[in-house]
């Protein structure tokens, strides 16, 4: 496990990522414990959101840990989650608007999120400092 000084060039944007996936930690535990609740009804459609409930949390927790430790491999797992609550996104987009379940009461709100995880996703990717010109040994060979 390779443990970096700096895993971003500035503070505040560690901050917020980090900020960021408690914050998902907590709204999908908050979901996760929603799920079990209303699985009184066995259908396939609930076992979907349950497993990727649980996906996503396990996800992100390893997001959270990482950024704690400042791991050299976390943006790749932030991306990975990001990625993840993407397509639970698009999926909750599709349900609306070609479906007759409905997850939630607006489609706005979808976008926002959306927009919102996008925006994190390229913090994430933009301001991370790259591995080769982190150790001065190394940016000779």
């Amino acid at each position: 496990m390779e443990i970096a000084k700096k895993i971003y060039k500035y503070k505040i944007v560690y901050y917020t990522i980090l900020v960021f996936s408690f914050l998902v930690v907590i709204f999908y535990g908050f979901g996760l414990i929603r799920n079990i609740n209303n699985f009184s009804t066995y259908s396939f459609l609930n076992w979907i959101f349950l497993t990727q409930t649980i996906f996503n949390l396990i996800i992100f927790v390893t997001s959270v840990i990482c950024l704690f430790s400042k791991y050299k491999k976390s943006i790749l797992i932030n991306n990975i989650g990001y990625i993840s609550l993407i397509i639970v996104i698009i999926q909750n987009i599709y349900m609306f608007l070609f479906t007759r379940y409905r997850v939630s009461n607006s489609i706005i709100s979808a976008f926002i999120i959306l927009s919102i995880v996008l925006i994190v996703m390229f913090l994430n990717n933009y301001f991370k400092i790259n591995k080769e010109y982190t150790e001065k040994e190394e940016i000779g060979k």
